[in-house]
């Protein structure tokens, strides 16, 4: 399984990127990476999630991909409408992830 997170936006207007390949991970950080995905039910989840309210300004869009399984998905909502079921993998993978300046007019 490899997981990409892609966060872009705040008041810096900084990109963070953050990608996990399972094979380099130790056993435990594998499981832990596997079970974070099954419990954001992230396979069902739809590809771009909108917020109900504007997402207001300086906020984050975030974009994960996960391959695994043979498949491929990737969600895309702003910091606003972000499951809640979605955020411990969120974690998971900015603390694994570095900062970099964002590219102009290039988005998560």
């Amino acid at each position: 399984m490899r997981a990409e997170l892609i966060r872009g936006g705040g008041l810096a207007g900084l990109r963070f990127t953050a990608a996990v390949d399972g094979d380099a991970l130790s056993l435990d950080e594998r499981r832990a990476l596997e079970e974070l995905v099954a419990e954001a039910g992230f396979w069902s989840l739809p590809p771009v999630i909108a917020p109900v309210a504007p997402p207001g300004a300086d906020r984050y869009r975030y974009q994960i991909t996960v391959d695994g399984d043979g498949r491929r998905h990737a969600v895309t909502a702003p910091e606003s409408a972000l499951p809640e079921e979605l955020r411990p993998l969120v974690e998971w993978l900015e603390a694994r992830g570095h900062v970099a300046p964002c590219a102009p007019g290039k988005k998560p």
